[in-house]
């Protein structure tokens, strides 16, 4: 299975290793930090780094191809 690599608007990656890897039905990445969306900046509240991080994670299910699944 052909590797495709993304890049996710939200969390930009600043080496050349992709924030977004896919291998047939399995997608990865090499970071998912808390920090604000398009920033390197970490809200002092649990509750918007967690949001932070669910909204990274949908992002790059999306560049991917993928989605969440109940």
């Amino acid at each position: 299975m052909p590797r495709q690599s993304f890049d996710a608007a939200s969390m930009p990656h600043s080496n050349p290793i992709p924030a977004v890897t896919r291998i047939g039905p399995l997608v990865t990445s090499s970071i998912i930090a808390s920090r604000n969306p398009g920033s390197s900046e970490v809200p002092g509240d649990i509750r918007a780094q967690l949001d932070n991080l669910f909204h990274h994670v949908g992002e790059m299910l999306a560049v991917a191809g993928a989605e969440w699944r109940h």
